[in-house]
Protein backbone atom coordinates (compact mmCIF):
# COMPACT_ATOMS: atom_id res chain seq x y z
CA UNK A 1 0.00 0.00 0.00
CA UNK A 2 1.59 3.22 -1.11
CA UNK A 3 0.68 6.72 -0.02
CA UNK A 4 2.51 9.93 -0.76
CA UNK A 5 2.26 12.75 1.81
CA UNK A 6 4.25 15.94 1.67
CA UNK A 7 4.68 18.68 4.27
CA UNK A 8 4.49 21.95 2.34
CA UNK A 9 5.13 24.47 5.05
CA UNK A 10 6.28 24.74 8.61
CA UNK A 11 5.91 28.16 10.21
CA UNK A 12 7.01 29.40 13.63
CA UNK A 13 5.02 32.12 15.29
CA UNK A 14 4.35 33.54 18.75
CA UNK A 15 0.82 33.44 20.09
CA UNK A 16 -0.15 34.54 23.61
CA UNK A 17 3.51 34.44 24.66
CA UNK A 18 3.64 30.72 23.83
CA UNK A 19 5.45 29.28 20.85
CA UNK A 20 3.45 27.23 18.38
CA UNK A 21 4.22 25.66 15.01
CA UNK A 22 1.77 25.16 12.19
CA UNK A 23 2.25 22.04 10.04
CA UNK A 24 0.44 22.24 6.69
CA UNK A 25 0.08 19.10 4.54
CA UNK A 26 -0.40 18.63 0.80
CA UNK A 27 -3.44 16.75 -0.37
CA UNK A 28 -2.34 13.08 -0.13
CA UNK A 29 -1.70 11.25 -3.35
CA UNK A 30 -3.13 7.79 -2.73
CA UNK A 31 -1.64 5.20 -5.02
CA UNK A 32 -3.24 2.12 -3.51
CA UNK A 33 -5.63 1.60 -0.58
CA UNK A 34 -7.91 3.95 1.36
CA UNK A 35 -6.51 7.04 3.09
CA UNK A 36 -7.52 7.18 6.76
CA UNK A 37 -5.66 10.30 7.93
CA UNK A 38 -2.18 11.42 8.92
CA UNK A 39 0.11 11.05 11.89
CA UNK A 40 2.42 13.95 12.83
CA UNK A 41 5.70 12.89 14.44
CA UNK A 42 8.35 15.06 16.08
CA UNK A 43 11.72 14.77 17.81
CA UNK A 44 14.10 17.25 19.39
CA UNK A 45 17.86 17.72 19.29
CA UNK A 46 20.54 18.07 16.65
CA UNK A 47 21.41 15.32 14.19
CA UNK A 48 24.16 14.06 16.51
CA UNK A 49 21.98 13.82 19.61
CA UNK A 50 18.26 13.39 18.94
CA UNK A 51 15.39 11.89 20.84
CA UNK A 52 13.28 9.18 19.22
CA UNK A 53 10.25 9.97 17.08
CA UNK A 54 7.12 10.62 19.12
CA UNK A 55 3.61 10.83 17.78
CA UNK A 56 2.13 14.25 18.52
CA UNK A 57 -1.13 14.07 16.56
CA UNK A 58 -3.39 11.74 14.61
CA UNK A 59 -5.34 13.75 12.04
CA UNK A 60 -8.52 12.69 10.31
CA UNK A 61 -8.52 12.33 6.53
CA UNK A 62 -9.98 15.82 5.95
CA UNK A 63 -7.52 17.76 8.16
CA UNK A 64 -4.53 19.40 6.40
CA UNK A 65 -3.22 21.70 9.15
CA UNK A 66 -2.09 21.04 12.70
CA UNK A 67 -0.66 23.41 15.31
CA UNK A 68 2.08 22.04 17.57
CA UNK A 69 1.92 23.84 20.90
CA UNK A 70 4.35 24.11 23.76
CA UNK A 71 7.55 24.07 21.73
CA UNK A 72 10.47 25.72 23.45
CA UNK A 73 12.70 28.56 22.37
CA UNK A 74 16.23 27.94 21.05
CA UNK A 75 15.46 24.27 20.42
CA UNK A 76 16.07 22.16 17.32
CA UNK A 77 13.04 20.18 16.17
CA UNK A 78 12.50 17.63 13.41
CA UNK A 79 8.93 17.08 12.16
CA UNK A 80 7.51 14.58 9.67
CA UNK A 81 4.18 13.01 8.77
CA UNK A 82 3.02 9.63 7.55
CA UNK A 83 -0.29 8.53 6.12
CA UNK A 84 -2.61 6.05 7.79
CA UNK A 85 -4.00 3.49 5.38
CA UNK A 86 -7.22 1.73 6.34
CA UNK A 87 -7.70 -0.60 8.01
CA UNK A 88 -4.37 -0.60 9.89
CA UNK A 89 -1.13 0.29 8.10
CA UNK A 90 1.07 3.34 7.53
CA UNK A 91 2.84 4.91 4.58
CA UNK A 92 6.52 5.77 4.64
CA UNK A 93 7.36 8.97 6.50
CA UNK A 94 7.59 12.18 4.47
CA UNK A 95 11.00 13.83 4.22
CA UNK A 96 11.60 15.36 7.67
CA UNK A 97 11.92 19.09 8.18
CA UNK A 98 14.57 20.29 10.65
CA UNK A 99 14.36 23.76 12.18
CA UNK A 100 15.38 25.70 15.27
CA UNK A 101 12.96 27.92 17.13
CA UNK A 102 13.97 31.52 17.69
CA UNK A 103 15.11 33.09 20.93
CA UNK A 104 12.41 34.72 23.01
CA UNK A 105 12.80 38.08 24.65
CA UNK A 106 13.45 37.51 28.30
CA UNK A 107 11.52 39.44 30.89
CA UNK A 108 13.25 41.70 33.39
CA UNK A 109 14.54 40.50 36.76
CA UNK A 110 12.14 41.07 39.65
CA UNK A 111 12.73 42.91 42.96
CA UNK A 112 15.96 44.64 41.89
CA UNK A 113 17.69 46.26 44.88
CA UNK A 114 20.81 48.42 45.01
CA UNK A 115 22.45 48.97 48.39
CA UNK A 116 25.50 51.15 49.16
CA UNK A 117 28.01 49.17 51.21
CA UNK A 118 31.01 51.55 50.97
CA UNK A 119 31.61 54.94 49.32
CA UNK A 120 32.56 53.29 45.98
CA UNK A 121 30.88 49.89 46.37
CA UNK A 122 27.30 48.80 45.93
CA UNK A 123 25.52 45.46 46.29
CA UNK A 124 22.89 44.64 43.69
CA UNK A 125 20.41 41.79 44.16
CA UNK A 126 17.40 40.57 42.19
CA UNK A 127 15.00 37.67 41.74
CA UNK A 128 14.64 35.65 38.55
CA UNK A 129 12.43 37.03 35.75
CA UNK A 130 8.77 35.99 35.49
CA UNK A 131 9.44 34.29 32.14
CA UNK A 132 12.61 32.20 31.87
CA UNK A 133 13.19 30.26 28.64
CA UNK A 134 15.90 27.87 29.72
CA UNK A 135 19.09 28.30 31.75
CA UNK A 136 20.16 31.89 32.51
CA UNK A 137 23.88 32.04 31.70
CA UNK A 138 24.60 35.68 32.50
CA UNK A 139 23.31 39.20 33.06
CA UNK A 140 24.09 42.60 31.54
CA UNK A 141 23.98 45.53 33.96
CA UNK A 142 23.90 48.99 32.38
Amino acid sequence: MLLHLCVISLVTFVWHEEFALAVVLHEPEVVEGKFGGSEVLMKTGTSGVQTTWRSVANLTADVRKYELEGVETSTTYTVTVRGRMLPNSFSDMADPLVFETMNADLSLPQNVKLEAVEPYTVRMTWDVPKKVYGLITGHIIE
